[in-house]
Parts: structure tokens; sequence; C-alpha cells
């Protein structure tokens, strides 16, 4: 706790520090001389501009936005193969819950199958 103190202490004394240091040169300067210096210098939005804006667009033209996409275009293809795999489980289930498999060891048909051939080649007419 009192490195808190401490810091803040000394952070108080360096800004009075600063503040007084450059007091005599406002109380001692005329005013045409402030509003010289104040036409002088530029305003903060475009210093601002020129310093954080252009270079954080030119990052994002040159890397951000070739890494962002690259990025996106890869987990679209990962959730596309998650979602596929998952709909073939629910098919291979649906079809298993209706009977539409095929037994394969003794070459016999699910009764589904049998009623699908026995349809095409009516044989399940009735009379």
């Amino acid at each position: 706790m009192s490195i808190f103190i401490t810091t803040a202490v000394l952070s108080a004394i360096g800004i009075i520090f600063i503040i007084v240091r450059h007091l005599d040169y406002v109380r001692n300067a005329a005013s045409e001389d402030f509003s010289r210096r104040i036409r002088g210098t530029k305003s903060l939005r475009k210093t601002l501009r020129e310093w954080i804006l252009i270079p954080l667009i030119k990052i994002w033209d040159d890397k951000m936005r070739i890494w962002l996409y690259g990025n996106i275009e890869k987990g679209a293809h990962k959730f596309r193969g998650v979602v596929l795999k998952i709909e073939r489980r629910i098919l291979k289930f649906t079809n298993y819950i209706r009977g539409k498999r095929e037994i394969g060891k003794n070459r016999n048909h699910s009764e589904y199958w049998k009623d699908i051939h026995n349809f095409k080649n009516g044989l399940d007419k009735e009379e």
C-alpha cells in the first residue's frame, strides 16, 4: 500500500515541478507571443491523425486485413467440416432408426429395402 502512496506523491511533486518551472515564462511573456505560438502550432486533431491514425490505417491495409481474412476463411472451413460431420452422423442415425440400412454380412436386406424392392417391381399390389 505504501508503494502506491509513494508513487502518487512523487507523481504529484513532478507535476508541480513542471508547472512551476514554466510559470515564470508565462508571467513575463506578452500576449502577442502566446497568440503567435498558438497560431504557429497545428491542431491536436491533425497531429493525432498524422501520428496515430494514418500509421494504423497503413498497418491495417498492409498486414492486419489480410491476416484477419485468412483466419476467418480458415475458421469458416473448419466450422463447415464440423457441420458436415455432424450432418453425416445424424443422417446415419436416422437411417439406422428407420431401418434403411443394409446388412452386409449375410446379404439380407432390411424390411425397408424389401418393401422398396417389392413396390418397384409391383409385387406389393393388392388384388
